[in-house]
């Protein structure tokens, strides 16, 4: 994401939005405060739940 404008989707089966995100970016992901730049979303449509 840049902003709140959503730049790709790909559905991607992960036991945790980290690694979700991970295998989307093709790096490790940590969790920052930074709030600037591009971003990424994880949405679990299983249960409902949306990490980002």
């Amino acid at each position: 994401m840049e902003d709140d404008t959503v730049l790709k989707t790909h559905p991607i089966k992960a036991p945790t939005p980290f690694e979700a995100a991970g295998k989307v970016i093709s790096q490790t992901v940590k969790l920052t405060k930074q709030r600037e730049g591009d971003w990424v979303r994880v949405t679990d449509e299983e249960k409902g739940l949306v990490f980002g």
